[in-house]
This record gives C-alpha cells, sequence and structure tokens, in this order.
C-alpha cells in the first residue's frame, strides 16, 4: 500500500518515519481532497448545463422553463402578465413570444404587444454578467395614463408592492437591471392625463365620464442602446438613443419626427430626450425634448428647449397652427404645449415672401 493511502495510524505515526514525511504525507492527503473537491464542482456543473440543454431541447422542457419564468417574473409585478405562446429552437440563447399582455391589478390596460423577441445568454447569467442581450417588440401598444389627479402613473403601480419595512431600510443596494439593446417596431404609446377643460383638441372621454387630454406616438421605430431598468433608484429608466422616428400627436395635425438622437430616461419627470437631434422633414434641430408634469400630480406636457441646425423651413412647425407663412427660420425657442401652444423666442430670424424679420419675445396659439 502506498504512503499517500495508508490509515490514519500508519500514516500520523512517530514510529515509521521522521516528522518531515509526517506532514509532507498530510499536504499529499489535503491536496487529494481539494482536487477531488473540484472535480466534483465541476462535474455538478456539467451536468446542470446538460439538464438545461436536454430541458430546453424538448416542447416539454420549454414549457416548463417558461412557467418557471412567468412565475418569477409575475411574484414582481402587481399587475397580470400573460403570453400566448413561445416560438423557440432552444431557449438556451432567445425566445419568441407571442400574444404578450400586462395589466395592471386593476385591469387597465398597461401594454400589449403581437410579438416580443428576447435574446439572452444563460452563461453570461451563471457567471455574474448581463443576461439579456437584445428585446424587440413588434406591434407594441403602450398606455402610459393616470384617470384621477389623485392616482399616480399607471407604470408606476405595476411593480409589486413591497413592505413599509423594505420601504424604511436606506442600506437596500440599489437594484439595476441591464437590458442592453431594445426596441420597438410599428408600435405606438398613448399618454392619458387628466384635464378640467370640457373642449379643445386631444380630449378623450375616459371611465365614468373623465375628460382625459391624449398625446400618442404613432407609427413608432425605436433603437436604444445600453439600457438600465432600475426598481429603486431615479430616473426608473435611462439609455441612449440610437434611432427613432415617429408621428406625434400633440394637436390636431401631427409633429412628424424622421430621425432623433440623444438619450433617453423615464422617471418622476415623465419622458426627456436629452442632448438630442431630431431630423424633421425639412432640416434639423437640437435640444431637449419632454413628456411628462411640470409638477407632480399635473397632466403631462409636451415641452422643450431647442436651436435649429441652419435654416428649418416653417412647414416643419406648421402642425403648432395653419396660419403660419411659407418661408423658414433659424435661432433658438422655448416650446411648451399646454391649453395652447406656448413660444418663448430668442433671435428667431425668419425668411418670408415679404423679407427678413427677427423675432425675440413670446406667443401663444390658442386651441381652435
Amino acid at each position: 500500500m502506498s504512503d499517500d493511502l495508508q490509515g490514519p495510524d500508519e500514516g500520523l505515526g512517530t514510529n515509521g518515519s521522521d516528522e518531515g514525511g509526517t506532514v509532507r504525507g498530510a499536504e499529499q492527503l489535503a491536496w487529494f481532497s481539494r482536487s477531488r473537491t473540484k472535480r466534483g464542482l465541476i462535474a455538478a456543473a456539467l451536468f446542470l448545463v446538460l439538464a438545461a440543454v436536454v430541458t430546453t431541447q424538448t416542447k416539454q422542457g420549454q414549457d416548463l422553463a417558461l412557467r418557471a419564468a412567468l412565475k418569477q417574473v409575475q411574484s414582481s409585478l402587481s399587475g397580470e402578465l400573460t403570453i400566448q405562446g413561445v416560438r423557440s429552437g432552444t431557449l438556451l440563447t432567445g425566445a419568441t413570444m407571442t400574444g404578450v399582455r400586462l395589466d395592471a391589478e386593476d385591469g387597465r390596460p398597461v401594454f400589449s404587444a403581437d410579438s416580443v423577441v428576447v435574446r439572452y445568454s444563460i452563461l453570461a447569467a451563471l457567471s455574474g454578467g448581463q443576461p439579456i442581450r437584445a428585446t424587440m417588440f413588434w406591434g407594441l401598444d403602450l398606455e402610459i395614463s393616470r384617470y384621477t389627479s389623485e392616482e399616480s402613473v399607471n407604470l408606476n403601480r405595476v411593480l409589486a408592492h413591497r413592505d413599509s419595512e423594505a420601504k424604511l431600510d436606506i442600506n437596500e443596494p440599489v437594484t439595476e437591471l441591464l437590458l442592453g439593446q431594445v426596441g420597438f417596431r410599428e408600435s405606438r404609446v398613448r399618454i392619458l392625463t387628466p384635464t378640467t377643460n370640457r373642449s379643445g383638441q386631444r380630449l378623450v372621454q375616459g371611465p365614468e365620464g373623465v375628460v382625459l387630454r391624449e398625446l400618442t406616438f404613432d407609427s413608432l421605430d425605436i433603437d436604444i442602446e445600453e439600457a438600465i431598468l432600475s426598481v429603486s433608484s431615479e430616473p426608473q429608466f435611462t439609455a441612449r438613443l440610437s434611432s427613432l422616428s415617429s408621428s406625434v400627436g400633440v394637436l390636431e395635425e401631427p409633429f412628424v419626427i424622421e430621425e432623433a438622437l440623444g438619450f433617453v430616461s423615464y422617471g418622476q419627470r415623465g419622458i426627456t430626450i436629452s442632448e438630442g437631434r431630431y431630423t424633421l422633414p425639412g432640416g434639423l434641430i437640437q435640444g431637449d425634448l419632454t413628456v411628462g408634469p411640470r409638477r407632480e400630480g399635473q397632466p403631462w406636457v409636451l415641452t422643450a428647449d431647442i436651436q435649429s441646425e441652419g435654416w428649418v423651413p416653417l412647414s416643419d412647425i406648421g402642425w403648432i397652427d395653419a396660419r403660419i407663412p411659407e418661408g423658414r427660420f433659424r435661432g433658438a425657442a422655448e416650446l411648451r404645449i399646454e391649453d395652447g401652444v406656448h413660444l418663448a423666442v430668442q433671435d428667431i430670424e425668419t425668411e418670408l415672401e415679404a423679407g427678413n424679420v427677427l423675432f425675440n419675445g413670446g406667443v401663444t396659439f390658442d386651441e381652435g
């Protein structure tokens, strides 16, 4: 029998060898134990990966994995998430979910989508990396709504309620979810907020006869990168906007954005695009744009602090008022759409058929 496999009495005895040999034997035994443990962990990891592959390659296994994932997601929501079906050759790298719908706990819709394509990496999740690589929403219909001035926006009520002790824990770490690339195709975002007006543009009737102001982003295509969702800090969502095009319904005529770049965020101030560059049908402007409440509890309005890049045709802002003449302009302006259109202009130079005019000051276009 070799020295390495001797029993305790033989290996640790003082009569058969000197003290140095005893120490070497103990070290070899410890090395053997650590090596065996390491091999056991590797074997266990390989078994788990093999089990995951077998599970996700079969229809029954995919259904089981999907139900487990939905149960985990549902536990973090106070609303109800439903998915009609899943298409995937394997759930190891991604899946296409069809008929996706999320309703708030009071039954009001939050969003629906024809399909959602998710790409992820299980190995990245196991190693502590970023599991979600990309998400694409097709035919998304998202509602951001507040039917009364007393209630909060529906998106803020989707996450499951937390107990009072969790709210008071100031040492709780910020929880962030890295979403990677996110895209919308052929989508629509509808924003509904209460108003005291009984006449005007973009007014709709809500539940129990309440009057709501509607703002929409129609024909919406978006590509964003470096998206981060936070459930415990402000803003709740941030990303780099790499592409946006939409027909924005703020008044009777739409405001058309052919392309937009910048940084986008969502939080208590609503939706903000900062450091934005916006390509309009005839020109280019830059600046910050916000769709949200001016103060907490107030209706959502569109505000912008913009500067033209060179000359821009006046037809690009013809949606503000039909009386705006043909011509072009350049300069800076602050825009607010709230019970009409309010403009504060600074060194706005306009080139009209009758001649050039320089504007400074404010102008208001009432709702027709």
